[in-house]
């Protein structure tokens, strides 16, 4: 596993196998961006950070855009109508986004106009995952049909990865239904998260990313029906 790769294991409940797959993806598609590149942080902030991957940390020259100003950020701004220059960025990065916008294919269509000729789009997106955010929480939506809406919005879609498969949905949907139910409380409850934080859950979240990779690697149908979400490389066509 290389140095910067995320732990599988990190957080205990509050880590989920989402969290570790999104991170595991930035931190690598980040990495193959050129050094000093701009990247607008799409709904981020300016300390960079979520989960284990820090975009302020790698080469890039990060600008955050949100709409929220409950943390610093560089620009204050609607995705929809995005404050910035055309062909501006040499890349995008849309962590966990697009499923709290109603009209995923305007933002799509803001981030097209912002990058340069063949500027890059890193986005991820859940699927199988627990509502969260609400109650803007908008969309959970397939793999074709973020091809088809990136590739009418005027991308080149380069990779769509499906992050976990069946093992990883199922110790996800678990590991979230027992933090929520175990949340607050007396020393009994304490007790029993750190059992289920640094015990069971760590263990199967282990086990569950070596099941699912097992499963890609023969070809598992059955298993690749089922994905925590996706991970989205494209490029301005």
């Amino acid at each position: 596993m290389p140095a910067d790769a995320p732990r599988v294991d990190a957080g205990g409940l509050g880590y989920s196998l989402r969290r570790y797959y999104v991170d595991a993806f930035y931190l690598r598609h980040v990495a193959s961006l050129a050094d000093d590149s701009l990247v607008l942080d799409l709904g981020g902030y300016r300390a960079g950070g979520r989960g284990q991957f820090h975009l302020t940390r790698s080469r890039c020259r990060a600008i955050a855009v949100n709409l929220a100003a409950k943390h610093p950020v560089d620009v204050l701004g609607d995705a929809r109508a995005l404050p910035c220059r055309t062909a501006a960025f040499d890349a995008v990065v849309c962590s966990e986004v697009l499923e709290h916008v109603a009209e995923p294919c305007v933002v799509l269509g803001e981030v097209h106009r912002v990058l340069k000729p063949r500027g890059r789009l890193l986005a991820s997106v859940p699927f199988l995952h627990q509502i969260h955010g609400e109650p803007h929480d908008f969309g959970r939506y397939t793999d074709a049909y973020w091809r088809r809406v990136l590739e009418a919005s005027g991308f080149e879609v380069v990779a769509l990865e499906r992050q976990g498969l069946v093992w990883s949905v199922v110790t996800d949907l678990l590991r979230a239904h027992a933090s929520s139910r175990l949340s607050g409380g007396g020393a009994r409850r304490r007790a029993a998260r750190g059992a289920l934080r640094w015990g069971l859950f760590a263990w199967a979240k282990r086990l569950a990313v070596r099941l699912d990779d097992r499963a890609l690697a023969s070809g598992d149908a059955s298993a690749m029906k089922f994905t925590t979400g996706f991970g989205i490389v494209a490029a301005k066509a």
